[in-house]
């Protein structure tokens, strides 16, 4: 998604146990998570997603 033609950004932290999305303290840094580029497929389909 670094291409700058991304869609939809998903963040389920059910499925990533020992992962608390807190706020940033101001001026502390960015917020990273692990990404994955998920291949282009028929409307519906999730990729192993859930």
């Amino acid at each position: 998604a670094g291409d700058g033609e991304g869609g939809v950004v998903v963040v389920d932290t059910r499925l990533m146990t020992g992962w608390e999305l807190v706020p940033a303290a101001e001026g502390v840094g960015e917020v990273t998570v692990p990404v994955r580029e998920f291949g282009e497929r028929g409307a519906g389909v999730q990729d192993g997603l859930f």
